[in-house]
């Protein structure tokens, strides 16, 4: 199987499709699919802080230009706030949906890291519903939906919020600080 089926795969994982669904239309099997995103893991996790880097040094240079007007400046620094919040919610997104797959497998979850990927993913919308509000040259938010109007990615976070609630609620006398919670 070529890689960029794998990659497609991940794709419509992270699209809110099911790991059944990506191992029957990719011809995959599950243990495959689970395998793939527990390597592909650490790298794509990587390539998403790079984008998020790479926006917030944008964001940087373009405060150093110094534009004729301030509606100009105005939509160049809010474009690239835009840029970085977009680039942040992704890599948070990945981050609980990696995490999340890797606890579906095994059935140990980072509630720990996903909590926290969470927490920083609703931090984000906020941030970027806030640009929106308060720009008007802010360009149009994305929808929480995948094609065919099906729920998106807040779908998996809830899924995964949910999850890691049930298991801190299971088990209130132990330490909130460890790394990883068991479901049995």
């Amino acid at each position: 199987m070529k890689k960029s089926s794998h990659v497609t795969a991940v794709k419509f994982l992270n699209a809110g499709g099911s790991k059944a669904g990506a191992a029957r239309r990719f011809d995959l099997g599950r243990r495959t699919v689970y395998r793939y995103l527990a390597a592909a893991q650490k790298g794509a996790l990587a390539e998403k802080a790079e984008a998020v880097a790479m926006w917030k040094k944008i964001g940087t240079l373009a405060r150093q230009i110094k534009f004729a007007d301030a509606t100009t400046q105005d939509f160049v620094e809010t474009s690239c706030a835009y840029g970085r919040i977009k680039y942040s919610i992704f890599e948070q997104g990945w981050t609980i949906l990696l995490c999340g797959a890797a606890g579906d497998q095994t059935k140990n979850y980072d509630c720990q890291k996903i909590s926290a990927a969470i927490a920083r993913y609703d931090e984000l919308w906020q941030e970027w519903r806030t640009l929106k509000a308060a720009h008007p040259s802010c360009a149009t938010i994305y929808k929480d939906v995948v094609f065919g109007n099906r729920p998106g990615l807040g779908a998996a976070v809830e899924r995964y919020r949910k999850i890691c609630a049930s298991l801190r609620s299971l088990k209130p006398s132990q330490d909130a600080g460890l790394p990883q919670t068991k479901v049995r």
